[in-house]
């Protein structure tokens, strides 16, 4: 079987919600990277303490939710790969612009 394009993944993914770009992008790329490593087995994932964000290495190219991106000097291969779970992750986080308040349902 041959491997998917993950040009066309990543732009399915992008395409799935409104807001994706968002959501990638602040709070959480480490998700978007264990959504591809379901798909690409062998991807690998690049962390920058300073951006604070993460990149997916596929094959020789790097990846994050706008598609196929030059890997900054600054992001280096994040030795704990293995995270055990998927991380919790907020999807709006305060850095952006749209705010959203989660509340829990009351019993009527």
């Amino acid at each position: 079987m041959r491997q998917p394009d993950p040009d066309k993944v990543i732009a399915a993914i992008r395409r799935s919600f409104i807001g994706s770009e968002q959501v990638y992008t602040f709070g959480s790329c480490v998700a978007f990277y264990f959504i591809l490593k379901e798909i690409f087995p062998k991807a690998k994932p690049y962390w920058s303490a300073k951006a604070r964000h993460m990149i997916t290495r596929i094959g020789r190219y790097y990846y994050d939710i706008s598609g196929r991106v030059e890997r900054p000097p600054d992001y280096e291969l994040d030795d704990k790969e293995e995270y055990g779970a998927m991380p919790v992750v907020v999807a709006f986080p305060q850095k952006t612009e749209r705010r959203v308040r989660f509340t829990t349902p009351r019993k009527l």
